[in-house]
Formats: C-alpha cells, sequence, structure tokens
C-alpha cells in the first residue's frame, strides 16, 4: 500500500499566505488582526516585482544570440529562475485571491 504523501491543502479561511518561495508557503490566522486590503497591495507589488524579474530573464532567454553565448549550465540556471518566478505567481495570486476571499 502507498500512503498519501502530504499535499498542501488550502489554508483556513482568514489566514494570510506569505510565499517563500515557490514550494514553500506559510499560512498564518490573522483575520481581525491586519487590513486585508493592505496585505493585497503588498502582494500585488510582490508579483509586479517578480514579473520584472521573470520579464528580464526571458527577454535575455529570447535574445537569438543566448543560445550560443550563454553556457549550457547558465541556461539551466535562468530557466530554472524562470520557472521559479512564474512558481512564485501562482502562489502569490491564490494568496491574493484568499485575502479577497476573506475580505
Amino acid at each position: 500500500g502507498g500512503g498519501g504523501g502530504g499535499g498542501a491543502g488550502p489554508p483556513p479561511a482568514g489566514c494570510a499566505t506569505d510565499v517563500i518561495d515557490a514550494s514553500l508557503e506559510v499560512h498564518v490566522l490573522l483575520k481581525g488582526l491586519i487590513d486585508l486590503s493592505r496585505e493585497v497591495a503588498r502582494l500585488q507589488k510582490e508579483a509586479a516585482a517578480v514579473e520584472g524579474r521573470l520579464a528580464k530573464l526571458q527577454a535575455k532567454m529570447a535574445m537569438p544570440e543566448y543560445a550560443t553565448k550563454c553556457k549550457p549550465q547558465q541556461q539551466q540556471e535562468d530557466a530554472a529562475k524562470a520557472q521559479g518566478c512564474e512558481g512564485e505567481l501562482a502562489a502569490i495570486g491564490r494568496a491574493i485571491a484568499q485575502f479577497e476571499a476573506a475580505a
């Protein structure tokens, strides 16, 4: 028999989600302790910063000379960074949705 792994379910209502990185989210019960709209604004600002980093990476990777001039190791690192940014954006999006649902 194969016991199920600890899949991350949705956090309880009224919890704040803090995205540490693409694979780690922290849920803290904050209902009544914080201004939800301010928290959403903070997350949106964070998302914009991540989007900026992702856009820079994608622009760099899209250059015609990128494949020939960059070492394969660098290309792998850049691809991993881009993937991490995408995961972070998805997690931030979920967190914003939770705040808006709790507000």
